[in-house]
Parts: C-alpha cells; sequence; structure tokens
C-alpha cells in the first residue's frame, strides 16, 4: 500500500486515540438514552477494549517498522497511551485494558 504524503505506515496509535476518546464520549454522556439513535456500540468497554487492542499492536509493531523515534508530527502514540491510562485510572478501569 502507497502511503502518499504521509510517512506513517503504523496507525495502530491513531486507532488507539479515536477508540479512547469515544470510550469517553459514550461514558460522559451516562445512560443509553442519552445518546444518539443508531449508534452500532452504545457500550463504552468495547471501544476501551479496540483501544488496549491498538495499543498492544502498536508497541509490538513500532519497532518492527525501522521506526525509532516515536516522537514527531504523524505519531500520536504519547497522546494515546495517555489519555488511555492518566484518564481511567480514576474511574476503575480493569488493569489488562491499561495496558
Amino acid at each position: 500500500m502507497k502511503f502518499n504524503g504521509y510517512p506513517e505506515t503504523v496507525w495502530e496509535d491513531d486507532m488507539e486515540l479515536g477508540a479512547t476518546e469515544l470510550f469517553f464520549a459514550l461514558r460522559s454522556a451516562g445512560e443509553d438514552e442519552n445518546l444518539p439513535e443508531g449508534l452500532t456500540h452504545t457500550n463504552p468497554m468495547a471501544y476501551l477494549r479496540e483501544a488496549a487492542k491498538y495499543a498492544r499492536g502498536y508497541i509490538k509493531n513500532i519497532y518492527h517498522t525501522g521506526n525509532t523515534d516515536t516522537l514527531n508530527l504523524y505519531d500520536v502514540s504519547g497522546l494515546a497511551h495517555f489519555e488511555r491510562t492518566a484518564r481511567s485510572k480514576s474511574r476503575r478501569i480493569p488493569r489488562d485494558l491499561l495496558f
């Protein structure tokens, strides 16, 4: 697959951040009746499980692609990991979903 103009080939960090933000969005809505109709997933924990899966995939794959510089314009792993772990600690999240 060509990545025209986008030098990153590891995308798990982007998916981790997106799933984490969806988790917090659904969690902040509270009850299901506060959510818009037609959502495919209404359980916030489903997104947190996905975020943890993507985090593990990122950690596994980032160095296999020859990348050693994770602090750059394209890599949002630092933000994704922080959002998922630091913000989740105070909310009784199962430890296996933090890393």
